[in-house]
């Protein structure tokens, strides 16, 4: 699993730039409704390195990777909702109620 990570880290230069580029993100929450995909964390991984707080649930609950999940230490990461469709509806609601500044669905 580590390996993979580290595969999907060095071969995403585009995403790391874009993060390189910006300013400091303290202050911001950011409620993120995703696909958990390993690739993915390279994004999230960057936001929190720029200081934002960042709350992941999963928008298709068929799709998580457990390998996203492993590596999402440290984010809150709503996978209660893995396999039930009900259960995603209350992560999303706990995301809101979470009081985020900005809202991301992928």
């Amino acid at each position: 699993m580590m390996q993979s990570l580290q595969w999907i880290r060095s071969n995403m230069p585009l995403t790391r730039g874009a993060l390189s580029s910006l300013s400091d993100l303290s202050g911001i929450r950011l409620a993120a409704s995703i696909h958990f995909e390993p690739k993915l964390l390279v994004l999230l991984e960057g936001l929190r390195e720029k200081n934002a707080e960042v709350y992941t649930v999963p928008c298709n609950p068929d799709t998580v990777k457990e390998s996203f999940v492993a590596g999402a230490r440290g984010m809150k990461c709503n996978v209660n909702g893995v396999g039930c469709r009900t259960a995603v509806e209350e992560a999303l609601e706990g995301a809101l109620l979470w009081g985020p500044t900005h809202t991301l669905e992928m």
